[in-house]
């Protein structure tokens, strides 16, 4: 779910908003106290210092999880030489690209930074919007776009199915109860973007914001041997039970979630933080740190590390007066690569 942003001034939101808020919310407290690739086609072309706990030091580098790919999948930097690195380079900018998944027509935005020269592999981050939002008005919320064009990373925006993503058992919308496959949906975007572009395939990250969020979540439970570390955005584990989620490898996670949230309850984010810290076979108590309103805990003694940042804010958790959040979680997820 999302707190949809105004578009041109209009109020966007359909009356029905608010009881469907209100239901996951009621329906996400029930769970917790239980406790293929098509040929590219191109539709358009147009031509905050993070807290020190985001992971280490700017311009380390760790391996994502200490177990090996038990999907087996070649798609995983098997090659030296991505097949989208021959070849002259496509002109930077932004671009609408399509593909066919499912029966059905599937677009997503795609950023190529000025400074792409299709030579050297680059990572790729996918940022998924909310419940009733649009590619585009993510693209504009989380802050990643100007990161894109300073790191030199492309950005891909998908559009879920009637603005919904299947992130599990309870969200969200058309896409959840139609049960559609949006995991295969993101490993087919990965595959048709590295086919075109020269992308290193070990660095492949996944963030979100609320039902996008979810299935940021759900991609490391489900398709790790694609994404290397996540950033979830204002967003809890949708399977139920949580146990549900055990991925083939140990996956770095850093989650973001407002205190005063009333779509996904903070302790909601909590649960998935301490599921996730299990799953990585974390030891000790976190690590906490604390600037201006922003706490972040992280667990160290990990085989991939996991941390959390509550924040001053509500949903939009991008809306908060102390934190970058788009700085803090690239700072973090660049760290980390694919065995």
């Amino acid at each position: 779910m999302s707190h949809r942003p105004s578009v041109g001034g209009q109020r966007p939101w359909p009356a029905g908003w608010r009881s469907l808020a209100l239901a996951l919310a009621l329906t996400s407290g029930a769970a917790l106290a239980a406790t293929s690739c098509a040929a590219p086609e191109v539709e358009n072309q147009t031509g905050a210092a993070p807290l020190g706990d985001g992971g280490p030091g700017v311009g380390e580098e760790q391996t994502a999880g200490a177990v090996p790919d038990a999907a087996g999948s070649s798609a995983a930097g098997s090659s030296d030489e991505p097949s989208g690195c021959s070849g002259p380079p496509p002109l930077a900018g932004d671009r609408t690209m399509s593909l066919r998944w499912q029966d059905r027509q599937r677009v997503y935005l795609l950023h190529v930074p000025a400074g792409y020269t299709g030579r050297t592999p680059v990572p790729l981050l996918i940022d998924l919007h909310g419940f009733e939002y649009l590619s585009a008005q993510q693209k504009g919320l989380s802050g990643f776009l100007p990161l894109s064009e300073e790191k030199g990373f492309l950005l891909a925006h998908p559009d879920g199915f009637q603005q919904s993503w299947n992130a599990g058992d309870q969200c969200c919308g058309a896409a959840q109860q139609l049960a559609l496959d949006d995991v295969g949906l993101v490993q087919a975007l990965i595959d048709q973007v590295a086919a075109s572009f020269c992308v290193d395939r070990r660095r492949v990250y996944a963030t979100g914001f609320s039902n996008g969020g979810m299935l940021s979540h759900r991609l490391a439970c489900e398709a790790n041997h694609l994404i290397a570390a996540v950033a979830p955005v204002a967003a809890r584990i949708d399977l139920v039970p949580m146990s549900r989620c055990q991925p083939a490898r140990p996956t770095p996670v850093m989650l973001y979630h407002g205190r005063n949230d009333p779509v996904v309850r903070p302790e909601a984010g909590l649960l998935t933080f301490e599921h996730w810290a299990r799953v990585n076979h974390c030891t000790g108590a976190p690590l906490l740190t604390r600037q201006g309103g922003v706490a972040c805990s992280r667990y160290v003694s990990c085989r991939a590390p996991v941390g959390h940042c509550s924040l001053e804010a509500a949903h939009v958790a991008y809306h908060n007066p102390d934190l970058s959040i788009a700085a803090h979680a690239w700072q973090f997820l660049s760290q980390h690569r694919l065995p």
